[in-house]
């Protein structure tokens, strides 16, 4: 093997241990060692502290970039050992670090292709890198291995439902269909998110970033990848259901049941249509009609009507067109808040255009022309 990743091994072999890993893969030609010990130095440098979820990030300066990326390979997986930590989100470290894993995806692909037997543990450091290849990659390692998922093991897999990276997303999907904690909590996986192809591990595509105002901008708020689609936005938080009620209901806000929430809004709308009746503006009128017409169309409960495994959902107005739903989330064991997105409105009625008119005529005419066919047939 290469002289770096010779070096690599000597260099990194002694933090290995602190991840439980060995850097001999139990035994075996020097040789066969230095290439498992290359690449779980190389997995120390990459690994991060943050193994539960993931935090969209702004892209890395291109400048940074080019940067490191002229740097000796050596010479960047030193630097990253020694100047960065795992959660620095710094240009600098983001950049460093995004060049080690391609060089670990690069050592842990040119070794499965000579055939070697890789340590479980290199595996279990590529599922939770940023690189997804790098992340589907140790994921199909810890599920097609010939041994049985452990428990440990089974918690890291599922914690990679919450990648940003669809493809990641999917082969947890695909592989992991079986896992009891998949299972445990199948109802909350959206019903958008199609495990796909037996070719996921090709898609790279990123879902957007999540937008914490989504939530109310609520401190510590948890975005759930897999939990949402185009219908909904699911956010996590540990805090009790009444702590985020009272944060989010501040400045005259209300939580109303669903029930609650659609007779408000009913009567919202009612009221600014009779203000309007009242002065006798009849464009005033008519715009008050098509603002009713909209805001009753939208169905703001619709998403979470049926959801299982929630205690009482209440509904939350943060502006006109943004509304959250808080609730204690059995099944993910934490306080839900659910950002509804409902279907597009119905396209507002111009009660004043020449069109509508003319649709109005016609409809008058029809029942009048129904009521003389009923005269005649004598019913």
């Amino acid at each position: 093997m290469s002289l770096r990743l010779r070096y690599a091994a000597i260099a990194f072999a002694p933090l290995v241990f602190f991840f439980g890993g060995s850097p001999d893969n139990g035994g075996g030609e020097p040789e066969a060692a230095a290439r498992s010990g290359a690449a779980s130095g190389i997995a120390v440098a990459a690994t991060r502290q943050d193994t539960v979820g993931f935090r969209a990030a702004p892209a890395i300066d291109a400048d940074e970039l080019a940067r490191v990326g002229r740097l000796d390979p050596d010479d960047a997986i030193e630097r990253y050992r020694q100047q960065c930590n795992a959660g620095d989100t710094s240009q600098y470290c983001r950049a460093l670090r995004r060049r080690v894993e391609y060089l670990f995806l690069d050592t842990l692909v040119s070794l499965r292709k000579a055939g070697e037997k890789l340590d479980p543990q290199l595996y279990r450091v590529a599922a939770r890198a940023e690189n997804p290849r790098l992340a589907i990659l140790g994921l199909r390692g810890l599920l097609l291995g010939s041994q049985p998922v452990s428990a440990e093991d089974e918690q890291l897999v599922v914690a990679d439902l919450d990648s940003p990276y669809a493809g990641v997303r999917r082969t947890v999907l695909q592989l992991g269909a079986r896992l009891p904690s998949l299972s445990g909590i199948g109802s909350r996986i959206a019903a958008d998110a199609d495990p796909g192809s037996s070719i996921a591990f090709l898609d790279e595509s990123r879902s957007p970033d999540p937008d914490p105002a989504l939530a109310g901008s609520y401190p510590g708020a948890r975005y759930r990848y897999f939990a949402s689609d185009a219908t909904r936005h699911w956010f996590t938080t540990p805090d009790p259901p009444e702590k985020v009620i009272a944060f989010l209901a501040r400045n005259g806000r209300q939580a109303l049941t669903a029930d609650e929430f659609k007779a408000k809004r009913e009567a919202d709308a009612q009221q600014g249509y009779m203000q309007a009746m009242m002065s006798g503006d009849e464009s005033r009128m008519m715009a008050a009609m098509q603002q009713m017409t909209a805001k009753l169309s939208v169905d703001w409960t619709g998403a979470l009507g049926n959801v299982s495994g929630a205690g009482e959902i209440r509904y939350i107005a943060l502006a006109p067109d943004r509304v959250v739903a808080v609730f204690a989330d059995e099944i993910l064991h934490a306080t839900a808040i659910v950002a509804p997105v409902p279907p597009p409105a119905a396209e507002a009625i111009d009660f004043a255009s020449a069109d509508f008119e003319k649709a109005l005529e016609a409809m008058q005419e029809r029942v009048e022309l129904e009521e003389r066919i009923r005269q005649v047939l004598g019913h």
